[in-house]
């Protein structure tokens, strides 16, 4: 197989990703940065980020996110908290607003979704480890900054004997490489930045 098909599928993939994304951005009235931000506190519900983290998950400057927050905050559809301990700091979370209007489009992927759940699991599982795979390779080879994985993770450890086993430390549990988290909310950098396989 040639890689470059490979390449261009990725390719047309992202495209219709992108495509669906910005359809369900538009019709809530938002830019596609400002509904990522908001899908992605939709989906960690309870979490509050300062805006660099914000900035930094999504690969864009921190002058470009704080307009995107600036933008949200005019609509009532985030809400900013100066920390306590540092008046510079502000969380941002997630409004009710924010979340209702969110809620309207939390299916905007489910072209995607039903595909992945209509293939026979050992397949889905195949396609999930390679992406994986991907992902941590972009991240070694510096090319992508933010990637909260298990590889990055000080809680996982490998299973000697078995290297396709892995434990967390933190959950107290083994963990198969498909149970391997992308976007783990407890997430803690280690110190060599990745575990060694």
């Amino acid at each position: 197989m040639e890689i470059e098909q490979i390449s261009f599928a990725f390719e047309r993939l992202c495209t219709i990703i992108r495509g669906l994304l910005w359809d369900a951005s538009f019709k809530l009235g938002l830019n596609p940065i400002q509904f990522q931000v908001l899908t992605f506190f939709h989906q960690k519900k309870g979490l509050k980020v300062t805006s660099s983290q914000l900035a930094e998950r999504f690969n864009v400057s921190n002058a470009s996110m704080s307009d995107t927050l600036n933008s949200l905050s005019k609509k009532k559809l985030i809400i900013r908290k100066r920390e306590k301990s540092d008046k510079r700091i502000f969380y941002i979370s997630i409004s009710s607003k924010g979340m209702k209007l969110v809620e309207k489009a939390k299916d905007w992927d489910k072209p995607i979704k039903d595909f992945f759940s209509s293939i026979p699991e050992e397949e889905s599982v195949t396609i999930f480890i390679s992406l994986l795979t991907l992902l941590r390779k972009l991240y070694k080879d510096g090319i992508i900054n933010y990637l909260r994985m298990c590889y990055s993770c000080k809680w996982l450890s490998v299973d000697i004997n078995n290297q396709e086993k892995y434990f967390c430390s933190l959950l107290k549990m083994p963990l198969e490489k498909f149970q391997l988290r992308v976007d783990c909310p407890d997430h803690s950098a280690r110190e060599n930045n990745e575990i060694d396989l």
